[in-house]
Order: structure tokens, then C-alpha cells, then sequence
């Protein structure tokens, strides 16, 4: 991202230095050059930049309002300059501003030797696979696997080291510069593997129903003659007392003693009728169902 237009003194005070980051606002007279020159130690570009904008910003209601009323000028700026780094670091973190600076300088010492590259690649790599692992919605990409997509993030950050003239659109503050450098290839990877259709739930999708053959008619038939039989046979084989839970219990379904969540019957309601516990028809019931099962098995 291109710095915003700004006067030609605090573009030409951005040089590169050391990092000595700290919690407290830098302590530095009003001269613009020394001001931002203590920001550049300290914060990574897209820190600078923001805080020459906002400091640019307020610097010129200042200047007015000291012309009107008089004052020292340096003064005012300078502690205009520690209100706004105080500002900075309480809306981004120290930890985030830290990890932009020191990505920044591990990018450079990576520019000027193949073993600081080497070490670059190595700790980027393995920095995509634990986000990968993390955050697996985030990094999927349709038409690539895991290990591919690493491989093209990989290949897109080396890329960006060795083109320094292409730093500026990866420089936010608080946000690593290789970070911005793979979400922005990532970015470019979905574009290009994006599908032309619309997703679709097949589970909101009602199947097609298809019309009953002669087949499946006379499967259906045949197995309804053979519950007929098979219930047939069972009835005439139970015990007397079986007959009389049987009877209760067909009673109590015709006058819709079921239970609405399983859609049993009700054997309390079958107990009550004949005057006996439920332990009693819970028993007769299981018999009952068991010679139907045993009937309905021998006839299939």
C-alpha cells in the first residue's frame, strides 16, 4: 500500500536502523528528521507511515493555534509526538508492533545473505503449516492440497524478497510483512481456482420419487400375506393368559393408549384393565412379541 502524500521532510527521515522497541513514547525534541528517525528504529513502515500521518495531521492545528497565541513550537511537537506513539501502541500492541519490525529486519539481513534466506524460508514454512493446522477453513483453498498451497505461499514470499520494489502494498501496521505477503497470495490462489457454480445443500434437496414397478407391488403383497400368517399362527399358539394381555392390549391401541415419543403402547394402560401390576404386562408384552418375531422369521 503506497504512503498517502506527506511533505518531502518526513519522507526523506524514514531510513532503516537497529530496532529498540519499548513501551514508552520516544523522548526526542521537536525536529521533525529526529523524530521520525526514532520512529523508524523503533516501529516497522506501515507503523511509520500511520504515525507521520496522524502526527503530520495534528501537527498542523498546533502550529496554527501556537502562531495565534505564541509559544515554543518545539515543545508542543514534541510531546504532540509522544500523544500520538502512546496512541499508536495502544491500539495495535506492543507484541504486534514488535513482530512487525522484527519481521521487517529479518526480511533484510534475508536480501543480503543466502543463509539469513535460507533461515527466512525455513521459519516462514513452518509458520503457514501450524496456521494451516489452526486454522484449516481459513487457509483451504478448492483444487489445492495442503502441502501444495505451502509450497505456493513459499515460492510467492521468496518472490517478494527478492523484489524490494514491490514492499509497499505489503506494509500495514502491527501486521508481519511475510503475513501480509501470503494472505495476499492466498487471496490471488482463490481467485484463480474460483469454480463458476453456486453451492448447493443436498441435504435441503428432495430426493425424486419414483413411481412403484409391478415388482415392488408384488414384493409388498407378499410380505403383507405373510404378516397375516405369521400373526395368524402366533395367536394361535398363545397361552391363555397370553390371550388375555393380548386382548387388553389390542383394546388399549384402539383407543390410542400410545405413547406420543416412541410410539409404543402404553402398558400401564393394558395393567389398569385387567388389574394387574405393569412388571406383569411389561413380561407378557416381551412373550407376546417374541412369538410374533419367531412366527414372522420361519415364513421369510
Amino acid at each position: 500500500m503506497p504512503l498517502p502524500n506527506r511533505p518531502p521532510f518526513v519522507i526523506s527521515a524514514l531510513a532503516s536502523s537497529s530496532l529498540v522497541l519499548s513501551t514508552r513514547p520516544t523522548s526526542c525534541r521537536g525536529d521533525v528528521t529526529d523524530v521520525v528517525t526514532a520512529w523508524r528504529q523503533r516501529y516497522g513502515t506501515g507503523s511509520v507511515a500511520e504515525l507521520c500521518d496522524a502526527w503530520t495531521s495534528r501537527t498542523n492545528d498546533v502550529s496554527l493555534e501556537g502562531a495565534i497565541n505564541g509559544g515554543d513550537d518545539d515543545g508542543v511537537h514534541a510531546r504532540l509526538a509522544s500523544d500520538v506513539e502512546r496512541a499508536h501502541q495502544q491500539r495495535w500492541g506492543s507484541a504486534a508492533l514488535a513482530a512487525e519490525k522484527l519481521d521487517e529486519l529479518a526480511r533484510d539481513r534475508a536480501r543480503g545473505s543466502d543463509r539469513e534466506l535460507c533461515d527466512y524460508q525455513a521459519h516462514w514454512e513452518r509458520r503457514i503449516e501450524r496456521l494451516t493446522r489452526r486454522y484449516p477453513e481459513r487457509f483451504f483453498t478448492p483444487g489445492l492440497s495442503f502441502e501444495e498451497l505451502r509450497d505456493s505461499l513459499t515460492l510467492a514470499l521468496l518472490d517478494a524478497v527478492r523484489h524490494p520494489q514491490g514492499d509497499r502494498q505489503y506494509t500495514l501496521p502491527g501486521k508481519e510483512w511475510g503475513l501480509l505477503v501470503i494472505t495476499s497470495r492466498l487471496r490471488e490462489l482463490r481467485r484463480r481456482f474460483r469454480l463458476n457454480a453456486e453451492p448447493t445443500d443436498f441435504r435441503e434437496v428432495t430426493p425424486l420419487e419414483r413411481s412403484e414397478s409391478a415388482e415392488d407391488r408384488w414384493v409388498e403383497l407378499e410380505s403383507e400375506e405373510n404378516r397375516k400368517w405369521a400373526a395368524a399362527a402366533a395367536e394361535g399358539r398363545l397361552s391363555a393368559s397370553e390371550r388375555q394381555w393380548y386382548a387388553a392390549l389390542r383394546q388399549t391401541a384402539r383407543g390410542g393408549e400410545f405413547f406420543a415419543t416412541s410410539q409404543r403402547p402404553n402398558l400401564s394402560a393394558a395393567s389398569r384393565l385387567l388389574g394387574r401390576d405393569r412388571a406383569s404386562a411389561h413380561r407378557a408384552y416381551r412373550e407376546i412379541q417374541a412369538r410374533f418375531r419367531a412366527e414372522l422369521r420361519s415364513r421369510e
